[in-house]
Protein backbone atom coordinates (compact mmCIF):
# COMPACT_ATOMS: atom_id res chain seq x y z
CA UNK A 1 0.00 0.00 0.00
CA UNK A 2 0.97 3.72 -0.43
CA UNK A 3 0.83 6.26 1.87
CA UNK A 4 0.22 9.51 1.28
CA UNK A 5 2.22 12.32 3.56
CA UNK A 6 -0.46 12.80 5.80
CA UNK A 7 -1.05 9.07 6.46
CA UNK A 8 2.60 8.89 7.29
CA UNK A 9 2.81 11.19 9.87
CA UNK A 10 -0.67 11.11 11.09
CA UNK A 11 -0.99 9.99 15.51
CA UNK A 12 2.88 10.51 15.64
CA UNK A 13 4.61 11.74 18.70
CA UNK A 14 7.49 14.42 18.32
CA UNK A 15 10.23 11.56 18.86
CA UNK A 16 8.64 9.49 15.82
CA UNK A 17 8.81 12.43 13.28
CA UNK A 18 12.89 13.29 14.14
CA UNK A 19 13.53 9.44 13.78
CA UNK A 20 11.38 9.30 10.29
CA UNK A 21 13.48 12.63 9.51
CA UNK A 22 16.86 10.75 10.74
CA UNK A 23 15.78 8.47 8.21
CA UNK A 24 15.10 10.55 5.75
CA UNK A 25 17.53 13.01 5.86
CA UNK A 26 20.67 9.52 6.20
CA UNK A 27 19.80 9.36 2.35
CA UNK A 28 20.91 12.63 1.81
CA UNK A 29 25.01 11.41 1.56
CA UNK A 30 23.85 8.90 -1.13
CA UNK A 31 22.10 11.69 -2.86
CA UNK A 32 25.33 14.13 -2.57
CA UNK A 33 27.60 11.83 -4.26
CA UNK A 34 25.42 10.46 -7.07
CA UNK A 35 25.10 14.49 -7.60
CA UNK A 36 28.86 14.15 -7.84
CA UNK A 37 28.87 11.17 -9.89
CA UNK A 38 26.52 13.20 -12.45
CA UNK A 39 28.55 16.17 -12.77
CA UNK A 40 32.21 14.41 -12.81
CA UNK A 41 34.37 15.06 -15.78
CA UNK A 42 34.57 12.61 -18.74
CA UNK A 43 37.85 10.20 -18.74
CA UNK A 44 40.48 11.39 -20.85
CA UNK A 45 41.10 8.57 -23.11
CA UNK A 46 43.70 10.36 -25.14
CA UNK A 47 46.46 10.64 -22.39
CA UNK A 48 48.27 6.98 -23.19
CA UNK A 49 47.89 8.01 -27.10
CA UNK A 50 49.33 11.12 -26.46
CA UNK A 51 53.08 10.09 -24.32
CA UNK A 52 52.89 7.67 -27.31
CA UNK A 53 52.95 10.81 -30.01
CA UNK A 54 55.49 12.91 -28.33
CA UNK A 55 58.04 9.81 -28.16
CA UNK A 56 56.98 8.94 -32.11
CA UNK A 57 55.88 5.65 -31.08
CA UNK A 58 53.46 5.68 -33.65
CA UNK A 59 53.01 1.75 -33.95
CA UNK A 60 51.55 1.49 -30.18
CA UNK A 61 49.68 4.94 -30.31
CA UNK A 62 47.63 3.60 -33.23
CA UNK A 63 46.98 0.22 -32.26
CA UNK A 64 46.11 1.64 -29.50
CA UNK A 65 43.88 3.66 -30.80
CA UNK A 66 42.68 1.17 -32.98
CA UNK A 67 41.42 -1.47 -30.00
CA UNK A 68 39.44 0.86 -28.08
CA UNK A 69 37.14 2.57 -31.29
CA UNK A 70 33.95 3.74 -29.79
CA UNK A 71 31.34 1.95 -32.09
CA UNK A 72 28.52 4.57 -30.78
CA UNK A 73 27.83 6.22 -34.25
CA UNK A 74 25.93 9.47 -32.39
CA UNK A 75 28.62 9.45 -29.86
CA UNK A 76 30.94 12.35 -31.21
CA UNK A 77 33.60 10.23 -30.05
CA UNK A 78 32.76 7.87 -32.79
CA UNK A 79 34.29 9.98 -35.69
CA UNK A 80 36.65 11.21 -33.05
CA UNK A 81 38.71 8.19 -32.63
CA UNK A 82 38.77 7.49 -37.11
CA UNK A 83 39.98 10.75 -37.56
CA UNK A 84 43.07 9.79 -34.52
CA UNK A 85 43.12 6.26 -36.00
CA UNK A 86 43.65 7.41 -39.79
CA UNK A 87 46.30 10.55 -38.76
CA UNK A 88 48.27 7.76 -36.75
CA UNK A 89 48.32 4.76 -38.89
CA UNK A 90 49.54 7.23 -41.98
CA UNK A 91 52.06 8.93 -39.18
CA UNK A 92 53.45 5.11 -39.22
CA UNK A 93 53.98 4.81 -42.73
CA UNK A 94 51.01 2.70 -43.41
CA UNK A 95 48.69 4.37 -45.71
CA UNK A 96 47.35 1.03 -47.01
CA UNK A 97 46.03 0.20 -43.79
CA UNK A 98 44.85 3.65 -43.24
CA UNK A 99 42.07 3.10 -46.04
CA UNK A 100 39.19 1.70 -44.58
CA UNK A 101 39.47 4.33 -41.79
CA UNK A 102 39.97 7.18 -44.11
CA UNK A 103 37.44 6.20 -46.18
CA UNK A 104 34.44 6.24 -43.48
CA UNK A 105 35.79 9.83 -42.21
CA UNK A 106 35.46 11.25 -45.79
CA UNK A 107 32.48 10.03 -46.60
CA UNK A 108 30.63 11.82 -43.37
CA UNK A 109 32.37 14.64 -44.30
CA UNK A 110 30.91 14.92 -47.35
CA UNK A 111 27.67 13.91 -46.42
CA UNK A 112 25.03 16.41 -45.54
CA UNK A 113 26.18 18.92 -43.42
CA UNK A 114 26.64 21.93 -45.43
CA UNK A 115 24.69 25.34 -45.09
CA UNK A 116 23.03 27.16 -47.88
CA UNK A 117 25.79 29.53 -48.22
CA UNK A 118 28.48 26.49 -48.36
CA UNK A 119 29.67 27.33 -44.58
CA UNK A 120 30.41 23.74 -42.60
CA UNK A 121 28.12 22.81 -40.17
CA UNK A 122 29.47 20.31 -37.68
CA UNK A 123 26.35 17.69 -37.29
CA UNK A 124 24.75 15.71 -40.29
CA UNK A 125 21.22 14.09 -39.49
CA UNK A 126 21.31 10.66 -41.42
CA UNK A 127 18.57 8.35 -40.45
CA UNK A 128 17.64 10.36 -37.09
CA UNK A 129 20.66 9.70 -35.62
CA UNK A 130 23.18 12.97 -34.60
CA UNK A 131 26.52 12.67 -35.83
CA UNK A 132 28.89 14.68 -34.44
CA UNK A 133 31.62 15.89 -37.54
CA UNK A 134 34.31 17.85 -35.40
CA UNK A 135 35.18 21.75 -35.52
CA UNK A 136 35.68 23.05 -38.82
CA UNK A 137 39.29 23.22 -38.57
CA UNK A 138 39.25 19.55 -37.50
CA UNK A 139 37.46 18.62 -40.54
CA UNK A 140 39.71 20.28 -43.07
CA UNK A 141 42.82 18.90 -41.52
CA UNK A 142 41.03 15.50 -41.60
CA UNK A 143 40.14 16.18 -45.78
CA UNK A 144 43.79 17.14 -46.08
CA UNK A 145 44.57 13.79 -44.73
CA UNK A 146 42.72 11.60 -46.55
CA UNK A 147 44.62 13.78 -49.45
CA UNK A 148 47.88 12.73 -48.11
CA UNK A 149 47.23 8.88 -47.66
CA UNK A 150 45.75 8.82 -51.44
CA UNK A 151 48.47 10.44 -52.48
CA UNK A 152 51.08 8.30 -50.91
CA UNK A 153 49.00 5.52 -52.79
CA UNK A 154 49.63 7.38 -56.06
CA UNK A 155 45.88 8.63 -56.15
CA UNK A 156 46.00 11.70 -56.83
CA UNK A 157 42.45 11.95 -58.47
CA UNK A 158 41.36 10.90 -54.96
CA UNK A 159 43.89 13.58 -53.40
CA UNK A 160 42.36 16.40 -55.76
CA UNK A 161 38.76 15.38 -54.63
CA UNK A 162 39.62 15.42 -50.72
CA UNK A 163 41.78 18.93 -50.97
CA UNK A 164 38.81 20.41 -52.69
CA UNK A 165 36.26 19.42 -49.56
CA UNK A 166 38.90 20.63 -47.12
CA UNK A 167 38.34 24.56 -48.69
CA UNK A 168 34.89 24.88 -47.55
CA UNK A 169 33.68 28.65 -46.85
CA UNK A 170 34.02 29.92 -43.48
CA UNK A 171 32.03 32.19 -41.23
CA UNK A 172 33.47 35.33 -40.19
CA UNK A 173 32.06 37.25 -37.65
CA UNK A 174 34.40 39.93 -37.44
CA UNK A 175 36.46 42.26 -35.36
CA UNK A 176 35.65 43.87 -31.48
CA UNK A 177 35.71 47.70 -31.23
CA UNK A 178 39.31 47.02 -30.72
CA UNK A 179 39.66 45.94 -34.19
CA UNK A 180 41.01 42.44 -32.57
CA UNK A 181 39.46 39.25 -34.11
CA UNK A 182 36.11 38.79 -31.84
CA UNK A 183 36.74 35.65 -30.00
CA UNK A 184 33.51 33.42 -29.14
CA UNK A 185 32.98 34.39 -25.62
CA UNK A 186 31.96 38.07 -27.27
CA UNK A 187 29.74 36.50 -29.81
CA UNK A 188 27.98 34.72 -27.50
CA UNK A 189 27.38 38.07 -25.89
CA UNK A 190 26.18 39.44 -28.80
CA UNK A 191 23.65 36.23 -29.78
CA UNK A 192 21.93 37.30 -26.38
CA UNK A 193 21.89 40.89 -26.67
CA UNK A 194 20.05 40.26 -30.23
CA UNK A 195 18.12 37.89 -28.47
CA UNK A 196 17.11 40.05 -26.18
CA UNK A 197 16.14 42.97 -28.54
CA UNK A 198 13.99 39.70 -30.22
CA UNK A 199 11.77 39.34 -27.15
CA UNK A 200 9.09 37.87 -28.23
CA UNK A 201 9.94 36.87 -31.03
CA UNK A 202 10.74 32.73 -30.79
CA UNK A 203 11.86 32.50 -34.81
CA UNK A 204 14.51 34.71 -33.92
CA UNK A 205 16.53 32.96 -31.53
CA UNK A 206 20.07 31.98 -32.63
CA UNK A 207 19.60 34.97 -35.76
CA UNK A 208 23.12 36.71 -34.75
CA UNK A 209 24.88 33.47 -35.33
CA UNK A 210 22.98 32.14 -38.11
CA UNK A 211 23.38 35.42 -39.91
CA UNK A 212 25.83 38.05 -38.27
CA UNK A 213 28.76 36.88 -40.40
CA UNK A 214 30.20 37.13 -43.80
CA UNK A 215 30.94 34.15 -45.69
CA UNK A 216 34.89 34.04 -46.47
CA UNK A 217 36.73 31.80 -48.95
CA UNK A 218 38.80 29.46 -47.08
CA UNK A 219 42.01 30.34 -45.61
CA UNK A 220 43.56 27.20 -45.30
CA UNK A 221 46.44 26.99 -47.67
CA UNK A 222 47.52 23.11 -47.08
CA UNK A 223 44.72 22.81 -48.70
CA UNK A 224 45.22 24.47 -51.77
CA UNK A 225 48.66 23.09 -52.09
CA UNK A 226 47.49 19.62 -51.49
CA UNK A 227 44.96 20.57 -54.82
CA UNK A 228 47.48 21.84 -56.65
CA UNK A 229 49.69 19.06 -56.31
CA UNK A 230 47.17 16.56 -57.24
CA UNK A 231 46.12 18.80 -60.54
CA UNK A 232 50.09 18.92 -61.45
CA UNK A 233 50.56 15.55 -61.50
CA UNK A 234 46.81 15.00 -63.24
CA UNK A 235 48.62 16.89 -65.87
CA UNK A 236 46.30 20.12 -65.15
CA UNK A 237 48.91 22.55 -64.91
CA UNK A 238 47.11 25.55 -65.04
CA UNK A 239 44.45 24.64 -62.76
CA UNK A 240 47.56 23.47 -60.59
CA UNK A 241 48.82 26.93 -60.75
CA UNK A 242 45.69 28.67 -59.53
CA UNK A 243 45.42 26.87 -56.88
CA UNK A 244 48.86 27.41 -55.69
CA UNK A 245 48.74 31.45 -56.54
CA UNK A 246 45.68 31.25 -53.87
CA UNK A 247 48.06 29.43 -51.44
CA UNK A 248 50.76 32.41 -51.99
CA UNK A 249 47.99 35.25 -51.58
CA UNK A 250 46.58 33.86 -48.02
CA UNK A 251 49.99 33.69 -46.85
CA UNK A 252 52.94 35.80 -48.83
CA UNK A 253 55.45 34.30 -46.78
CA UNK A 254 55.29 30.74 -48.91
CA UNK A 255 55.53 32.81 -52.16
CA UNK A 256 59.47 30.96 -52.58
CA UNK A 257 57.91 27.77 -52.10
CA UNK A 258 55.07 28.17 -54.51
CA UNK A 259 57.84 29.41 -57.12
CA UNK A 260 59.39 26.08 -56.82
CA UNK A 261 56.13 24.35 -56.83
CA UNK A 262 54.71 25.99 -60.09
CA UNK A 263 58.32 24.96 -61.68
CA UNK A 264 57.69 21.67 -61.32
CA UNK A 265 61.12 20.66 -60.46
CA UNK A 266 60.59 18.18 -57.91
CA UNK A 267 59.65 14.28 -58.22
CA UNK A 268 59.23 13.84 -54.31
CA UNK A 269 57.07 15.60 -52.08
CA UNK A 270 57.34 15.62 -48.23
CA UNK A 271 54.67 16.89 -45.85
CA UNK A 272 56.39 17.33 -42.58
CA UNK A 273 54.37 17.96 -39.40
CA UNK A 274 55.45 18.77 -36.23
CA UNK A 275 54.59 18.75 -32.30
CA UNK A 276 50.64 18.46 -31.27
CA UNK A 277 47.83 20.87 -32.00
CA UNK A 278 46.18 22.90 -29.39
CA UNK A 279 43.70 21.21 -26.35
CA UNK A 280 40.39 22.19 -26.29
CA UNK A 281 39.57 23.92 -22.57
CA UNK A 282 36.28 25.23 -21.05
CA UNK A 283 35.97 28.86 -20.09
CA UNK A 284 33.35 31.72 -19.59
CA UNK A 285 30.33 31.19 -17.11
CA UNK A 286 29.99 27.70 -15.67
CA UNK A 287 32.59 26.79 -18.34
CA UNK A 288 29.74 26.79 -20.91
CA UNK A 289 32.15 27.96 -23.67
CA UNK A 290 35.13 26.22 -25.53
CA UNK A 291 38.42 27.51 -27.16
CA UNK A 292 41.81 26.56 -27.95
CA UNK A 293 45.07 26.44 -25.92
CA UNK A 294 48.05 25.72 -27.70
CA UNK A 295 50.03 23.01 -25.99
CA UNK A 296 52.92 23.58 -28.47
CA UNK A 297 53.79 27.39 -29.15
CA UNK A 298 54.07 28.45 -32.45
CA UNK A 299 56.44 30.27 -34.11
CA UNK A 300 58.16 30.96 -37.45
CA UNK A 301 61.06 28.65 -37.35
CA UNK A 302 61.60 26.77 -40.85
CA UNK A 303 61.93 23.20 -41.71
CA UNK A 304 65.90 22.92 -42.25
CA UNK A 305 66.35 20.02 -45.00
CA UNK A 306 69.20 18.50 -46.61
CA UNK A 307 70.52 15.39 -48.41
CA UNK A 308 73.79 14.01 -49.17
CA UNK A 309 75.79 15.85 -51.39
CA UNK A 310 73.95 18.50 -51.40
CA UNK A 311 73.10 22.25 -49.08
CA UNK A 312 70.60 23.05 -46.64
CA UNK A 313 67.48 24.38 -47.63
CA UNK A 314 64.91 26.03 -45.35
CA UNK A 315 61.54 25.44 -46.22
CA UNK A 316 58.20 27.70 -44.48
CA UNK A 317 55.26 26.88 -42.56
CA UNK A 318 52.35 26.01 -44.75
CA UNK A 319 49.87 25.62 -41.85
CA UNK A 320 49.73 26.72 -38.20
CA UNK A 321 47.21 24.53 -36.47
CA UNK A 322 47.41 26.68 -33.56
CA UNK A 323 46.16 29.51 -35.33
CA UNK A 324 43.40 27.98 -37.20
CA UNK A 325 41.63 26.62 -34.06
CA UNK A 326 42.17 30.10 -32.28
CA UNK A 327 40.05 31.83 -35.21
CA UNK A 328 36.29 31.85 -34.51
CA UNK A 329 35.99 31.17 -38.33
CA UNK A 330 37.41 27.49 -37.76
CA UNK A 331 34.95 26.96 -35.11
CA UNK A 332 31.27 25.84 -35.25
CA UNK A 333 30.20 27.78 -32.34
CA UNK A 334 28.11 24.97 -30.88
CA UNK A 335 28.20 25.62 -26.86
CA UNK A 336 27.18 28.83 -27.97
CA UNK A 337 23.83 27.70 -29.61
CA UNK A 338 23.96 24.94 -26.53
CA UNK A 339 24.72 27.01 -23.48
CA UNK A 340 22.11 26.88 -20.43
CA UNK A 341 24.41 27.63 -17.45
CA UNK A 342 21.84 30.81 -16.46
CA UNK A 343 19.21 28.35 -15.75
CA UNK A 344 21.33 25.81 -13.75
CA UNK A 345 22.67 28.61 -11.56
CA UNK A 346 19.03 29.40 -10.47
CA UNK A 347 18.09 26.17 -9.73
CA UNK A 348 21.26 25.32 -7.84
CA UNK A 349 20.59 28.56 -6.01
CA UNK A 350 16.86 28.05 -5.20
CA UNK A 351 18.19 24.23 -3.95
CA UNK A 352 20.70 25.20 -2.01
CA UNK A 353 18.20 27.80 0.30
CA UNK A 354 15.48 24.99 0.54
CA UNK A 355 17.86 22.25 1.58
CA UNK A 356 19.16 24.82 4.12
CA UNK A 357 15.82 25.79 5.46
CA UNK A 358 14.71 21.71 5.77
CA UNK A 359 17.77 20.98 7.57
CA UNK A 360 17.51 23.61 9.54
CA UNK A 361 13.74 22.83 10.81
CA UNK A 362 14.29 19.33 10.57
CA UNK A 363 11.99 19.12 7.48
CA UNK A 364 13.35 16.25 5.92
CA UNK A 365 11.14 16.54 2.67
CA UNK A 366 11.94 19.81 2.53
CA UNK A 367 15.77 19.17 2.21
CA UNK A 368 15.19 16.05 -0.09
CA UNK A 369 13.37 18.27 -2.57
CA UNK A 370 16.03 20.78 -2.26
CA UNK A 371 18.52 18.21 -2.87
CA UNK A 372 16.38 17.57 -6.09
CA UNK A 373 16.48 20.71 -7.24
CA UNK A 374 20.20 21.06 -6.81
CA UNK A 375 20.57 17.55 -8.63
CA UNK A 376 18.52 19.10 -11.39
CA UNK A 377 20.62 22.25 -11.74
CA UNK A 378 23.79 20.39 -11.82
CA UNK A 379 22.33 18.06 -14.67
CA UNK A 380 21.34 21.01 -16.13
CA UNK A 381 24.85 23.20 -15.43
CA UNK A 382 26.56 19.83 -16.96
CA UNK A 383 24.87 19.72 -19.93
CA UNK A 384 25.72 23.60 -20.48
CA UNK A 385 29.46 22.64 -19.43
CA UNK A 386 31.38 22.89 -22.97
CA UNK A 387 32.32 19.48 -23.98
CA UNK A 388 36.25 19.40 -24.68
CA UNK A 389 36.46 16.90 -26.73
CA UNK A 390 38.59 16.89 -29.57
CA UNK A 391 41.19 15.48 -32.36
CA UNK A 392 44.32 14.69 -29.87
CA UNK A 393 46.24 13.70 -32.52
CA UNK A 394 46.50 16.84 -34.66
CA UNK A 395 49.81 18.32 -35.08
CA UNK A 396 50.77 21.97 -34.04
CA UNK A 397 52.45 22.50 -37.91
CA UNK A 398 53.13 20.75 -41.46
CA UNK A 399 55.91 21.74 -44.37
CA UNK A 400 55.56 21.31 -47.56
CA UNK A 401 58.77 19.93 -49.21
CA UNK A 402 59.63 19.39 -53.06
CA UNK A 403 62.48 17.76 -53.42
CA UNK A 404 64.52 16.02 -56.51
CA UNK A 405 65.95 12.66 -55.77
CA UNK A 406 68.35 11.03 -58.00
CA UNK A 407 69.95 8.33 -56.54
CA UNK A 408 68.88 5.11 -54.86
CA UNK A 409 68.75 4.88 -51.24
CA UNK A 410 68.67 8.53 -50.23
CA UNK A 411 69.36 9.81 -47.33
CA UNK A 412 67.39 13.11 -46.18
CA UNK A 413 67.84 14.76 -42.74
CA UNK A 414 65.40 17.27 -41.68
CA UNK A 415 64.78 19.66 -38.48
CA UNK A 416 62.52 21.86 -37.27
CA UNK A 417 64.89 24.99 -36.83
CA UNK A 418 66.05 25.32 -32.77
CA UNK A 419 64.35 21.97 -31.82
CA UNK A 420 67.16 19.46 -31.23
CA UNK A 421 64.57 16.73 -30.42
CA UNK A 422 63.04 16.79 -34.00
CA UNK A 423 65.97 15.83 -35.99
CA UNK A 424 65.16 12.64 -38.37
CA UNK A 425 67.04 10.97 -40.99
CA UNK A 426 64.93 9.31 -43.80
CA UNK A 427 66.55 6.80 -45.50
CA UNK A 428 65.68 4.48 -48.36
CA UNK A 429 64.36 7.08 -50.65
CA UNK A 430 64.48 6.51 -54.20
CA UNK A 431 63.08 8.48 -57.23
CA UNK A 432 59.76 7.12 -59.13
CA UNK A 433 60.31 5.20 -62.20
CA UNK A 434 60.69 7.12 -65.63
CA UNK A 435 57.19 8.41 -66.70
CA UNK A 436 55.69 8.53 -63.20
CA UNK A 437 54.39 11.44 -61.19
CA UNK A 438 56.08 12.71 -58.11
CA UNK A 439 55.80 10.31 -54.83
CA UNK A 440 54.48 11.56 -51.53
CA UNK A 441 55.70 11.13 -48.45
CA UNK A 442 54.07 12.29 -45.22
CA UNK A 443 57.01 12.48 -42.47
CA UNK A 444 56.19 12.88 -38.63
CA UNK A 445 59.13 14.66 -36.72
CA UNK A 446 59.37 13.53 -33.16
CA UNK A 447 57.42 16.20 -31.16
CA UNK A 448 59.32 15.78 -27.69
CA UNK A 449 58.55 17.80 -24.78
CA UNK A 450 57.41 21.64 -25.47
CA UNK A 451 60.24 23.78 -25.35
CA UNK A 452 62.80 21.06 -24.15
CA UNK A 453 65.93 20.23 -25.81
CA UNK A 454 68.09 17.53 -25.91
CA UNK A 455 69.21 14.69 -28.48
CA UNK A 456 66.50 13.20 -30.39
CA UNK A 457 65.55 8.99 -30.33
CA UNK A 458 68.61 7.28 -31.27
CA UNK A 459 67.17 5.61 -34.36
CA UNK A 460 65.12 9.42 -35.63
CA UNK A 461 68.73 10.58 -36.10
CA UNK A 462 70.67 7.18 -37.36
CA UNK A 463 70.05 7.43 -40.78
CA UNK A 464 71.20 3.61 -40.85
CA UNK A 465 69.14 0.81 -42.54
CA UNK A 466 69.94 -2.44 -40.01
CA UNK A 467 67.51 -4.87 -41.73
CA UNK A 468 66.62 -6.58 -45.27
CA UNK A 469 63.83 -4.82 -46.33
CA UNK A 470 61.22 -6.14 -49.00
CA UNK A 471 61.44 -2.29 -50.23
CA UNK A 472 65.02 -2.14 -50.94
CA UNK A 473 67.73 -3.82 -52.56
CA UNK A 474 69.95 -4.43 -49.63
CA UNK A 475 70.20 -8.12 -49.53
CA UNK A 476 73.50 -9.29 -48.07
CA UNK A 477 75.50 -12.67 -49.74
CA UNK A 478 73.35 -15.00 -47.08
CA UNK A 479 70.68 -13.79 -45.60
CA UNK A 480 68.87 -15.24 -42.92
CA UNK A 481 65.29 -14.69 -41.82
CA UNK A 482 64.94 -12.45 -38.33
CA UNK A 483 62.84 -15.05 -36.87
CA UNK A 484 65.87 -17.57 -37.25
CA UNK A 485 67.95 -15.35 -35.77
CA UNK A 486 68.95 -13.22 -38.55
CA UNK A 487 68.31 -9.40 -39.96
CA UNK A 488 65.81 -10.09 -42.58
CA UNK A 489 62.41 -8.99 -42.42
CA UNK A 490 61.00 -9.50 -45.79
CA UNK A 491 57.85 -10.96 -46.65
CA UNK A 492 58.38 -14.43 -47.85
CA UNK A 493 58.05 -15.49 -51.26
CA UNK A 494 59.62 -16.95 -54.21
CA UNK A 495 62.50 -14.74 -54.97
CA UNK A 496 63.38 -14.39 -51.31
CA UNK A 497 63.67 -18.13 -50.81
CA UNK A 498 66.08 -18.10 -53.45
CA UNK A 499 68.12 -15.93 -51.56
CA UNK A 500 67.97 -18.52 -48.55
CA UNK A 501 69.75 -21.07 -50.96
CA UNK A 502 73.24 -20.95 -49.23
CA UNK A 503 71.68 -21.35 -45.72
CA UNK A 504 71.32 -24.79 -44.16
CA UNK A 505 68.06 -26.15 -44.04
CA UNK A 506 66.34 -23.51 -45.61
CA UNK A 507 67.65 -23.89 -49.58
CA UNK A 508 65.11 -27.02 -49.48
CA UNK A 509 62.03 -24.90 -48.30
CA UNK A 510 59.30 -24.43 -50.20
CA UNK A 511 57.50 -21.30 -50.71
CA UNK A 512 54.20 -22.29 -48.90
CA UNK A 513 56.88 -24.08 -46.13
CA UNK A 514 58.63 -20.71 -45.75
CA UNK A 515 55.05 -19.17 -45.14
CA UNK A 516 54.19 -22.18 -42.88
CA UNK A 517 57.22 -20.99 -40.02
CA UNK A 518 55.93 -17.49 -39.95
CA UNK A 519 52.21 -18.46 -39.46
CA UNK A 520 53.44 -21.28 -36.92
CA UNK A 521 54.73 -18.29 -35.15
CA UNK A 522 51.19 -16.62 -35.44
CA UNK A 523 52.71 -13.84 -37.55
CA UNK A 524 50.57 -12.52 -40.45
CA UNK A 525 52.45 -12.17 -43.99
CA UNK A 526 49.96 -9.22 -45.40
CA UNK A 527 47.38 -6.40 -44.72
CA UNK A 528 44.38 -8.78 -46.09
CA UNK A 529 45.71 -11.43 -43.26
CA UNK A 530 44.74 -8.99 -40.32
CA UNK A 531 41.46 -7.39 -41.58
CA UNK A 532 42.74 -4.82 -43.49
CA UNK A 533 44.71 -3.36 -40.55
CA UNK A 534 48.58 -4.02 -40.17
CA UNK A 535 49.00 -4.28 -36.56
CA UNK A 536 52.40 -3.83 -34.78
CA UNK A 537 55.88 -5.27 -37.05
CA UNK A 538 57.92 -8.14 -35.30
CA UNK A 539 60.66 -5.63 -34.65
CA UNK A 540 58.82 -3.72 -31.91
CA UNK A 541 57.52 -7.03 -30.69
CA UNK A 542 54.22 -7.58 -32.76
CA UNK A 543 52.81 -10.08 -34.68
CA UNK A 544 52.76 -8.25 -38.41
CA UNK A 545 55.42 -8.77 -41.49
CA UNK A 546 53.68 -5.60 -43.15
CA UNK A 547 56.59 -2.85 -43.80
CA UNK A 548 55.98 0.70 -42.83
CA UNK A 549 56.69 2.52 -46.49
CA UNK A 550 60.60 3.69 -46.84
CA UNK A 551 60.62 7.74 -46.02
CA UNK A 552 58.39 7.85 -43.11
CA UNK A 553 58.73 8.09 -39.57
CA UNK A 554 57.58 4.38 -39.33
CA UNK A 555 60.26 2.80 -41.55
CA UNK A 556 62.97 5.46 -39.62
CA UNK A 557 62.11 3.60 -35.95
CA UNK A 558 61.68 0.03 -36.98
CA UNK A 559 64.79 -0.35 -39.40
CA UNK A 560 66.90 2.78 -37.87
CA UNK A 561 67.63 0.77 -34.74
CA UNK A 562 69.01 -2.34 -33.63
CA UNK A 563 66.11 -4.71 -31.96
CA UNK A 564 66.75 -7.46 -28.79
CA UNK A 565 66.44 -10.81 -31.02
CA UNK A 566 63.38 -12.47 -32.14
CA UNK A 567 62.32 -15.35 -29.26
CA UNK A 568 60.35 -18.09 -30.85
CA UNK A 569 56.89 -19.58 -29.18
CA UNK A 570 56.87 -22.40 -31.41
CA UNK A 571 58.94 -25.33 -30.97
CA UNK A 572 59.42 -26.10 -34.92
CA UNK A 573 61.39 -22.58 -34.76
CA UNK A 574 62.90 -22.88 -31.88
CA UNK A 575 64.24 -26.39 -33.03
CA UNK A 576 65.77 -24.73 -36.20
CA UNK A 577 67.11 -21.73 -34.66
CA UNK A 578 69.18 -24.08 -32.26
CA UNK A 579 70.72 -25.21 -35.33
CA UNK A 580 71.93 -22.06 -36.95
Amino acid sequence: MIHSPSTVYSGSSPCDARRQSAVSLSFLPLLLLLLLVLTGCHVDRTLDVTSSVIAGEYGKARTYVRKNLNKDRSDREYLLDRMMLGILTVADGHPYSAQVTFEEVYETLRKQGLNADKTVSSVVLNEDVKIWKGEPFEQALAFAYYGIQQAELNQWDNTRAAAAGSLFQLRDFGKNEKGERINTLEIAQRSIEAEQKASGKPAAKDDYINSGYAVRESNFTLGYILHGLASAQLNRQQEANDFFNVAAQVDPNIKPLVDQLKSGQYNTILIVSHGLGPRKVAYGPDNALSKFAPRYPSDGAPLLVSAAGGGQAGYPIVCDVNGMATDHMWNNLEDVRQAKSLIGNVLLVGGGITTGIGLDRGNSEAALIGVGLMAAGALLKVSSHADTRYCNVMPQRVYVVPLQITGANAKIALQVQGKSQSQMTLAGLSPPGPGQPAQLRYVRLVAGSPGAGGPPPAWAASGQINYVSTQLNNVPPSPLPYILGGNDVRSPNPRVLASYANQPGLGSLTPAELEDLYRTEGIALAVEDQGGFAGMHILEGGNSLVEPLAGTAGFARLFGAVRPPYVPTSPKVQGMMRTK
